[in-house]
């Protein structure tokens, strides 16, 4: 088995003993989102493309999608590391997190503004918490199962075509229907169209099982043929047993295929 700790750590004494002429990089050894500090001992200089080059090796080792993300975009690929980069901050802003901002930003949490404003609503539709109008339409509702009633469908209807006549078949089409040149994403070719390689594998699952037994699928497709792909990707190169399901006690491992896009140019 490859040991990329060893290989990352050989390549960057390497490039120690290498005198740099052009512009160069500060890379962090143990890197800052890992509390690596910034003394000159956690410090090399390196080149843009070894730059890129040390943080696919860490990668590679340690399966942190940070590392991917650096690498991602000191290797130009900035679209598919923003992405990422956004799926990360995503992933860290925890669901816990995010009660917690509610409590805090809700004006609502609070037992007295929730008393202020359920006593404004009575003040105002008589001593009920809604209107006779909201009221009835609650009613209704309740009596067809949730389901609008044809008179509501039908003033929707109404509202919808008097808003798409304003607008116009110009203002439609700007509006709803982004197509061609006035797609942002118009004309822009996928990184294994741009190296020529476009249909090829990203990368494939190897599937341990506790008996030691492995599954190997070439690409993600046959592996969502037997298992779910939530569960393959949340659990890949984690190195943890999966606790349930169809894949307890199993373990994932995503190798991803260096020249797939444009890869191929940036990895020696």
């Amino acid at each position: 088995m490859i040991d990329w700790q060893e290989i990352y750590n050989r390549f960057l004494q390497e490039r120690r003993t290498i005198k740099l002429e052009e512009v160069t990089h500060r890379h962090h050894i143990v890197p800052r989102h890992e509390q690596g500090s910034d003394r000159e001992d956690n410090l090399v200089r390196l080149s843009v493309k070894d730059h890129a080059t040390a943080h696919w090796l860490r990668y590679k080792w340690l399966g942190k999608l940070q590392d991917k993300v650096a690498w991602l975009m000191l290797s130009g690929k900035t679209v598919e590391g923003e992405r990422l980069r956004v799926q990360l901050a995503f992933e860290k802003y925890t669901i816990e997190d995010r009660r917690q901002v509610m409590k805090e930003n809700n004006p609502m949490y609070n037992s007295k503004s929730i008393k202020k404003s359920l006593e404004t609503r009575r003040q105002k539709y008589n001593g009920n918490y809604h209107s006779q109008q909201g009221l009835e339409n609650m009613r209704t509702l309740n009596n067809t199962g949730g389901q609008h009633t044809p008179e509501a469908i039908e003033k929707r209807k109404q509202s919808l075509k008097q808003t798409l006549d304003a607008l116009g078949e110009e203002g439609r089409r700007e509006k709803y229907a982004r197509v061609g040149e006035s797609n942002g994403n118009f004309g822009t070719k996928r990184p294994g169209e741009l190296a020529g390689n476009y249909g090829k594998s990203k990368g494939k699952y190897i599937i341990i099982h506790p008996d030691k037994s492995q599954e190997v699928f070439d690409n993600l497709k046959e592996a969502l043929e037997k298992y779910d792909e939530g569960t393959l990707k949340r659990n890949r190169n984690t190195e943890v047993s999966i606790k349930g399901g169809k894949l307890k006690g199993c373990i994932i491992i995503y190798e991803e295929n260096i020249n797939y896009g444009n890869n191929k140019n940036q990895i020696k």
